[in-house]
């Protein structure tokens, strides 16, 4: 914009496979923006149905101060199996949709029947895996700490038209309230489950514990931790996410060894 520095320090481009949404969002410091002028060279390049602008600060992509909606919605949806998932930047939603599908599958057949289950979704962000359990009629209860996530869980709650507990809070915090659980499932970041949550876990004795990994070294990690608490591991899925690269999902499912 002539000699001026927008603060644009990211650009995110999310196109949705299965219903051909494609946002824009525009990582930028807050202060003066041309919000037209952006909108009208970015709609010239690419016909987005939605622009958002997030205001943040480099460094630090959690912290984030506002989103403004220059154009569409303010948020892009996809559709996985039968469910339709709204996400609004900055919320998390897996990159490959073929992968997430499979990665829902797994988690569904590692499962079996959740009809009546009570089921923890942890770090449950838009609601990937809970929403498609509570279709299947489990009693589903989910953790998200992050505030934009959990507006999206709440929002696709709706939208699917199922009945759900949504906790906004920090997983290892929270799981203490959560009482008798029939299984936890959960997707954490890359850096895995903090030192305690899988004892804390354990202690609301699931039967089954499915975990959706990212990261092979934290999992190796925390199914040791698991273990100390009483559970063996059952069955291992890899998920190629990013093919031709060194990245992998993984989902394990755990089973309480009876004592």
């Amino acid at each position: 914009e002539k000699d001026g520095d927008l603060g644009i320090f990211g650009v995110g481009v999310r196109a949705a496979f299965n219903t051909s949404d494609i946002e824009i969002a525009l990582w930028s410091c807050p202060g003066a923006f041309p919000r037209s002028r952006a909108v009208k060279v970015l709609q010239s390049a690419l016909d987005a149905t939605g622009i958002v602008r997030v205001l943040g600060k480099l460094g630090s992509e959690r912290s984030v101060s506002g989103v403004e909606v220059l154009h569409g919605r303010g948020n892009w949806e996809e559709k996985l199996g039968n469910c339709t998932y709204a996400v609004s930047a900055p919320g998390f939603f897996q990159v490959n949709t073929f992968g997430a599908q499979v990665l829902i599958s797994v988690v569904k057949e590692f499962l079996g029947d959740v009809s009546k289950a009570r089921i923890a979704d942890l770090y449950a962000g838009c609601g990937t895996f809970g929403i498609a359990l509570a279709k299947d009629n489990a009693d589903v209860v989910a953790v998200e700490s992050f505030g934009p996530s959990v507006r999206d869980l709440r929002r696709n709650a709706q939208k699917n038209n199922v009945d759900m507990d949504i906790v906004g809070g920090d997983a290892a915090r929270e799981l203490a309230s959560l009482g008798k659980l029939d299984a936890v499932v959960f997707d954490p970041p890359r850096a895995g489950l903090a030192a305690n949550v899988a004892e804390d876990i354990a202690k609301a004795s699931p039967k089954s514990v499915v975990y959706v990994s990212c990261d092979p070294q934290t999992l190796a990690r925390d199914i040791e931790r698991f273990s100390r608490a009483g559970y063996r591991v059952e069955a291992v899925q890899p998920v190629d996410m990013f093919p031709q690269t060194y990245h992998v999902e993984t989902v394990v499912l755990m089973s309480r060894v009876e004592v």
